[in-house]
């Protein structure tokens, strides 16, 4: 298969008692961490706007209909075939500047899978308003002070106290109309792992 400036990935899927086919959520691995390539149906993705001839590591997560993250499958390293364009031109951005915190509207999914001691949340922020919105911070705090993030991905995580934020790298800090983005993190807990009862984007609640 010819993917100039890409690669081709299958891996093995997986069921379970339900019926309902699992989504697969695909990772590739930066130098901050992990970049979210995207949600499949099927256990298969073609990932393109790579450098040719550079490796890219990657790994997949699968997610059932309940929310339930199954472990990230082991680290595949691929090499992107040839004759990419290395800087592809970017899209003529409607406005320069960043949207205002009034005009947003947003909604944000917290699904989190937890067991003794640690837990896995998968985040998920959808821009419902009418405007792009050009760089984004979430927040939120932890109802109890013993709950806390130990590592992240598709996003810069920081904690103080029990209050979070995820920031936006570069290749994610555009979230169009209707778009969702999907973050996630490790946490670790004592006693109860109860959720966050309100998030906000750029300082905006979001439903």
């Amino acid at each position: 298969m010819s993917i100039p400036g890409g690669v081709f990935l299958a891996w093995y899927g997986v069921s379970d008692d339900s019926g309902v086919p699992p989504k697969y959520d695909l990772f590739r691995r930066t130098d901050h961490g992990y970049a979210y390539e995207g949600e499949n149906g099927l256990p298969r993705d073609i990932v393109s706007g790579l450098e040719g001839g550079q490796s890219y590591t990657f790994q997949v997560v699968a997610r059932d209909a309940a929310g339930n993250l199954s472990n990230p499958s082991a680290p595949y390293t691929a090499v992107a075939q040839p004759n990419a364009t290395s800087s592809p031109s970017p899209s003529p951005s409607p406005s320069p500047s960043s949207s205002p915190s009034s005009d947003i509207a947003c909604k944000v999914t917290y699904a989190p899978t937890t067991w003794g001691g640690g837990f896995t949340a998968t985040v998920t922020i959808t821009n419902t308003g009418t405007a792009a919105i050009a760089g984004w911070k979430l927040g939120f705090s932890f109802p109890l002070a013993s709950q806390r993030v130990t590592n992240g991905w598709s996003a810069v995580w920081t904690q103080s106290g029990a209050a979070v934020t995820a920031e936006n790298y570069e290749w994610n800090k555009t979230l169009k109309p209707g778009q969702s983005l999907y973050l996630g993190f490790n946490g670790a807990y004592t006693g109860a792992n109860p959720t966050p009862a309100a998030f906000t984007l750029n300082g905006t609640t979001c439903s």
